[in-house]
């Protein structure tokens, strides 16, 4: 069994390539399992096994504490984490049920990347052969500086999970 996290920045296609990905996996006769830890996103293409909503909602979070949506994301992350083992337990449940878990993470990359969340989820949930993938926008890809800026971006997010990271 695997755990493949979909990481990229806003936009990148981390959803898409969710759905794309658990279809062409179930094709080959795969038991596939999805998972949002997305707060905010409102509506997904694909059947999902577990979803952050029951823990956290972007919208409830702005309302309920007047923030805007950068202060309620930071926010839905400290709550997240704060729940992080409950998180862990739905997702491991998944485990005994599947080839492979596709974790389609929150829409800015730094907040599951680059902070507590990331790092303390792949830590528990402690399987072996994760693997991340970061996707690039092919468009943010102008000159030579930037593809480099993108390795080095897929090599600070792999040294920060400890995960192995594909960047496509």
């Amino acid at each position: 069994m695997s755990v493949v996290y979909m990481l990229g920045m806003a936009g990148a296609g981390k959803t898409t390539l969710t759905k794309s990905f658990s279809e062409w996996l179930k094709s080959r006769g795969e038991i596939v399992k999805t998972v949002n830890l997305d707060p905010g996103v409102i509506e997904l293409p694909y059947v999902l096994d577990f979803d952050v909503h029951e823990i956290v909602n972007l919208r409830e979070v702005m309302q309920r504490e007047k923030l805007g949506p950068n202060g309620a994301l930071l926010r839905a992350n400290e709550i997240m984490l704060n729940n992080i083992d409950s998180i862990v337990k739905r997702i491991s449940v998944l485990r005994t049920f599947s080839s492979y878990i596709l974790v389609d993470t929150l829409g800015q990359l730094e907040l599951f990347a680059f902070r507590e969340l990331g790092t303390k989820l792949i830590s528990k949930l402690n399987v072996t052969g994760s693997v991340g993938i970061f996707i690039i926008d092919a468009s943010s890809i102008l000159k030579p500086s930037d593809a480099v800026m993108a390795s080095l971006l897929t090599l600070a997010i792999r040294f920060h999970l400890d995960i192995d990271v594909v960047m496509i």
